[in-house]
């Protein structure tokens, strides 16, 4: 009963030779694998607990992030995209999912598409900035990272896409560029430009 409660450090006092003795041993050995089995389960789930903590908070950090995350399978067919995602490109999860994330991110030739394909596939993160459409054929520019997932086999298994909305970022270049040259109240060449001109 004290066993059965849990209390698998209790031993049982051997005090004969006999077959009775021989069972006391035996029932000892058996409450050592027993406590051995139950060390080793508490570790386990100790384990797995923290592997699904770990999970889950990787999950939450791709959901919450504020830049949109697609995840391709190695042939570039869209696997999961965030809720940021269809913020940025206006496509749905149940939209994207399936289609070629090149097909998504603008209007890639095939050669460039494999260039890109090439340079993640030899270990390169991917990086560029260009103008693309929404679903709704509004223009935005976006800066894409693309890299590999590799597996613990040393393969890749998948790939990442990070993609961040710097439309603002772009319109307020152009603003600068033309401030740069450009009176403010006029919208006449400045000084400076037209000494240069």
């Amino acid at each position: 009963l004290d066993i059965a409660g849990g209390n698998l450090d209790r031993k049982v006092h051997v005090f004969r030779s006999d077959e009775i003795g021989q069972l006391c041993v035996n029932f000892n050995q058996m409450t050592d694998a027993l406590r051995k089995s139950h060390d080793y389960l508490t570790t386990e789930i100790t384990n797995h607990k923290r592997s699904k903590e770990q999970l889950l908070k990787l999950s939450q950090a791709v959901e919450q992030s504020p830049s949109a995350i697609v995840i391709t399978d190695i042939n570039g067919a869209i696997e999961h995209v965030n809720p940021k995602f269809t913020d940025v490109t206006g496509y749905a999860w149940e939209e994207a999912l399936g289609k070629k994330f090149p097909n998504l991110i603008g209007n890639l030739s095939s050669e460039k598409y494999e260039n890109i394909t090439d340079a993640v596939l030899s270990g390169e993160i991917w990086r560029m900035e260009f103008a693309n459409n929404r679903k709704d054929g509004e223009q935005f520019y976006a800066h894409v990272t693309i890299s590999a997932v590799w597996g613990g086999d040393g393969n890749i298994t998948n790939f990442i896409g990070v993609i961040d909305d710097i439309t603002e970022r772009k319109k307020m270049e152009e603003r600068l560029v033309v401030m740069a040259d450009h009176d403010p109240l006029t919208s006449l060449f400045n000084r400076r430009r037209f000494q240069r001109e």
